[in-house]
């Protein structure tokens, strides 16, 4: 089972999610939204991006709820994107690398003594090295690109977010609500999987960068 590529940087844009995934190519498969109907679709995302601002507005303070809102739209988008074309966009994923070293240290937290955190660096250092470990030995193993650019990228921002200690709940996060969509859409459609099949991985990895990033946000200033 292969997941989602990043942008490549050409002049190109899938149609199913617009001009601003600069560089996207469509790439729509069983595990794309692409048989949601656009409605229902609509409608999801928008029920999605009221939650993430509720929630974060219910159990934050005004100034950290401002920045969980932002990430956990730019996270949807993401998510969206991957879905119907497995793309991570780097327009967003890239400033998300360079929000969460920012946020990690007195820009958010006065009492801090650094601008950015060294285990907010060590996070995206890990979480970007790692999953492009595991991109090249699947390339070596398989012969064939398994894990894409746009998740490697994610998960630098991911680290960035939560430290690297949190680095490992996001990952497990993901892959459970990975393994979990797959299980229902195979018994929904009636559809196996084969290890050639295309899973848009930064779909459940980008909400999993918010949540881990809230709960634990929300930990320390309960």
């Amino acid at each position: 089972l292969t997941v989602g590529r990043a942008s490549l940087g050409r002049r190109r844009f899938c149609e199913g999610c617009g001009p601003f995934i600069t560089g996207a190519r469509k790439k729509h498969n069983q595990f794309s939204m692409d048989r949601t109907p656009i409605l229902t679709e609509f409608l999801s995302a928008a029920l999605a991006a009221i939650v993430v601002l509720l929630l974060s507005l219910l159990i934050l303070p005004p100034g950290l709820a401002v920045i969980s809102g932002l990430l956990g739209l730019a996270m949807l988008v993401i998510a969206l994107a991957d879905s119907r074309c497995f793309i991570v966009p780097d327009l967003l994923s890239l400033p998300a690398i360079v929000g969460g070293l920012l946020a990690s240290g007195r820009l958010l937290d006065p009492a801090s003594s650094t601008l950015v955190s060294s285990d907010h660096v060590i996070g995206m250092v890990a979480g970007g090295l790692g999953f492009w470990l595991v991109r090249v030995a699947y390339a070596w193993l398989r012969g064939q690109e398994g894990l894409g650019l746009g998740d490697v990228k994610l998960a630098a921002a991911a680290g960035a977010w939560v430290s690297w200690q949190e680095l490992a709940n996001v990952v497990l996060l993901a892959s459970s609500l990975a393994l979990a969509a797959i299980t229902l859409v195979s018994l929904v459609r009636g559809e196996s999987v084969s290890a050639t099949d295309k899973l848009p991985f930064g779909c459940f990895l980008a909400p999993s960068i918010w949540l881990v990033w809230l709960l634990g946000v929300y930990s320390r200033t309960a």
